[in-house]
């Protein structure tokens, strides 16, 4: 298996579980925004450890990641007519910003299962009587 495919698999499951674990939004939300931090880490480590800074593949996003990286390109060039901007590797931002959409996507796709089950669970359980 890929290290890249690894490192994904594995975040995608923190993120899952995260966002099942988290009482409040606000908790999922800082959760996720520190799992996306340390997921862009990694990833970059592993291409530096490998060598080339070359963007790991998604084979189910590859439409979704060139579309992103048009949005991205078009952004930056209008960004240059008001600011200098030089960026060359839109390929491997649009990577960034698609996992970590991903990411968040996850969290808060768990964090609301869970508060659905929650809520089900508490309307189904008999009622304690008040003394």
């Amino acid at each position: 298996m890929d290290r890249f495919f690894v490192i994904n698999a594995v975040f995608a499951s923190a993120a899952i579980v995260i966002g099942f674990y988290s009482h409040r939004l606000a908790a999922a939300l800082v959760a996720w925004f520190w799992l996306a931090v340390v997921h862009s880490g990694l990833i970059l480590l592993a291409m530096g450890q490998a060598g080339s800074m070359s963007v790991p593949e998604l084979p189910i996003l590859a439409d979704v990641l060139k579309r992103v990286a048009q949005v991205l390109d078009s952004g930056i060039q209008m960004a240059r007519t008001y600011i200098a901007v030089d960026f060359a590797n839109t390929a491997l931002l649009a990577y960034f910003v698609t996992t970590t959409g991903i990411l968040l996507l996850l969290v808060l796709a768990a964090f609301l299962i869970r508060s659905l089950l929650i809520g089900l669970v508490s309307l189904l359980a008999p009622q304690k009587a008040s003394a």
